[in-house]
């Protein structure tokens, strides 16, 4: 394949983001069967729902407060009026790059609803992005060739470097023809959850920065693949911060580091992150941004993902 010279990634950090409000917010019972880190909670539908729409207005006045540059979609319908309980996730179907959008194949049926790429090119014009150039994998799914967007792929933009671990939700053949596409070198590894289950997408046990790395070697079972994976990492000038096990459940690996319009660094997570990661560690990654916490524990606990699964970078 001829390289697109216009795909070349200059920058790791953004200061723009596309949300979706999670107007039919939910447990997806589809998606539990992989994702550990969702819990059905006792509280009757709407009033979850409510809980989430207004965490997520909260989080969204945090973000643009704080200089980010934000632009929201609203949660879509199937096609026979189905809803998205997942569509709090955008990350997860589509990833801008410069001058190319990519669309992603995912696993369960009901979040392939949540794709809305018509919507999303007109809220993008909006911030006076366009993207001349779309990669459509989502024919991909049919065959079981999944790979769910920056879920499954934590890039290190600058560096050229796509991490992957292996689950239902990412399939090493097609890491590798979105590498070979992207021009990308894939870092492919192996990480289990509490239940020695492969975890269902890689932006929950690491994240990557300009300057450092957040990543769950605990989870990690073969020495060889841990010890290459923090070489990796090390020998791109990154300062890796080891969390444990419990740390990923509490989602400090989901973490993500932004710059606002006044070019200030920031690093948005979780209140949840923020208190189980030790003053060490939060000192490590403050040398690479201001913490920004938001509250989100009904989405986190529900839906099993938390600040960074929300997030779509627009580069």
């Amino acid at each position: 394949m001829t390289y697109n010279m216009a795909r070349l990634e200059t920058k790791q950090v953004t200061n723009s983001f596309v949300m979706v409000r999670p107007s039919y917010f939910g447990f997806n019972a589809e998606t539990g069967k992989d994702n550990t880190f969702q819990s059905r909670v006792d509280s009757p539908e709407d009033v979850v729902r409510q809980s989430a729409l207004s965490e997520f207005g909260a989080m969204v006045e945090t973000l643009e407060r704080s200089g980010l540059k934000i632009v929201v979609l609203e949660s879509p319908l199937g096609p026979s009026g189905e809803i998205t309980p997942d569509a709090i996730f955008p990350n997860n179907w589509f990833s801008t790059h410069p001058k190319t959008l990519v669309l992603y194949p995912m696993k369960a049926a009901n979040r392939r609803w949540e794709r809305q790429p018509e919507n999303l090119t007109k809220a993008l014009l909006g911030m006076n992005v366009i993207y001349p150039e779309t990669i459509d994998l989502t024919a991909d799914e049919q065959n079981g060739l999944i790979l769910e967007g920056t879920g499954s792929l934590v890039l290190d933009r600058q560096n050229r470097t796509a991490y992957a671990l292996g689950s239902q939700r990412t399939n090493e053949q097609e890491l590798q023809k979105w590498c070979e596409t992207m021009k990308f070198k894939p870092h492919f590894f192996h990480a289990v959850d509490f239940g020695g289950r492969p975890v269902y997408h890689t932006n929950v046990v690491m994240s990557v920065g300009e300057g450092f790395a957040v990543v769950c070697t605990e989870a990690i079972q073969s020495a060889n693949e841990k010890e290459c994976l923090i070489n990796a990492l090390r020998d791109t000038n990154k300062t890796v911060v080891e969390i444990t096990m419990n740390q990923m459940y509490n989602m400090c690996g989901n973490i993500l580091q932004t710059i606002n319009v006044l070019g200030d660094h920031l690093v948005i997570m979780s209140q949840k992150a923020l208190k189980a990661f030790s003053n060490n560690e939060l000192k490590m990654i403050e040398r690479n941004g201001l913490v920004v916490p938001v509250r989100i524990d009904t989405i986190e606990t529900v839906g099993g993902g938390s600040a960074r699964c929300m997030m779509a970078e627009v580069f």
